[in-house]
């Protein structure tokens, strides 16, 4: 029976963290690029001011201010949509992935007794975290939405009431 799982036990882990690897290098790549297109736009940017009432001008609008949040570095966090997506995503990810594990071990009447219980485990798992993140999601939208996060505006009425109690 272990003789068994030991294979694809390795060939799992093996692809998996290949995979991981190569994400964080692809991802740092990206990271690096970008950061680079971005020192070369502020240094266009900040060649074209020629005097220091034009910067002090640019500094104090909008557009100023975000670029100057941009030059510390200062990051603010993903949009709520975009967290929402993401774990909705990878929620029914990993309850395709339970539900295929299950259904795999149902199909498979070949599988040893302690084979079977052993994917049962991962599919269970995996089911879970799946619905997890898919309720987790839900949860964030309606919060999101009740909040007025989704569209980048809080919502009026919760500042009249805000302001008024």
């Amino acid at each position: 029976m272990e003789d068994i799982l030991i294979p694809i036990v390795a060939i799992t882990g093996v692809f998996g963290s290949a995979s991981f690897i190569a994400w964080v290098i692809l991802e740092a790549i990206r990271t690096r690029q970008q950061a680079t297109l971005a020192r070369e736009f502020s240094n266009k940017l900040l060649d074209r001011v020629s005097s220091a009432q034009e910067f002090a001008a640019m500094m104090n609008s909008e557009a100023g201010e975000r670029f100057l949040a941009h030059m510390s570095g200062a990051r603010a966090d993903s949009p709520a949509h975009t967290r929402i997506l993401k774990s909705t995503q990878m929620g029914f990810v990993l309850l395709a992935l339970g539900v295929g594990l299950f259904l795999f071990g149902f199909m498979t009447p070949a599988l040893l007794l302690e084979a079977n219980q052993t994917i049962n485990v991962f599919a269970t798992i995996a089911t879970s975290l799946g619905a997890g993140l898919l309720l987790a999601a839900a949860a964030a939208y309606v919060i999101s939405k009740s909040l007025g996060l989704l569209n980048g505006q809080p919502r009026s009425d919760r500042d009249d009431r805000l302001h008024t109690a």
